[in-house]
């Protein structure tokens, strides 16, 4: 699978993308990093697990945008002001 974290590169060649979360998201990182466009893969921090909380609320108070899976972490990022904040929502049926 790509990920449209080459569309966003693409958009903004000088932008780095930096993937955010505890040790137990480290493999989805990485599947992340991996699922981009060989040419971007340097441009792609995979950081799950390598920071603290407090380093990771400082790089998102630095960022122009966010993505997330989480709406606590966009709740930060809205106290931040960052304009850009978009939530990934994945449905799931328990019984297929």
């Amino acid at each position: 699978m790509l990920f449209r974290s080459s569309l966003i590169l693409n958009k903004d060649p000088q932008s780095h993308i930096l993937i955010l979360g505890g040790p137990k998201d480290f493999k989805t990182g990485e599947e992340i990093r991996e699922g981009t466009e060989q040419k971007d893969q340097e441009k792609i921090h995979n950081l799950c697990g390598k920071i603290s909380l407090d380093q990771s609320l400082a790089l998102i108070a630095q960022s122009q945008a966010l993505v997330s899976n989480d709406s606590g972490l966009m709740h930060i990022g809205a106290s931040f002001q960052i304009h850009h904040c978009t939530r990934l929502i994945q449905e799931s049926c328990p019984n297929s």
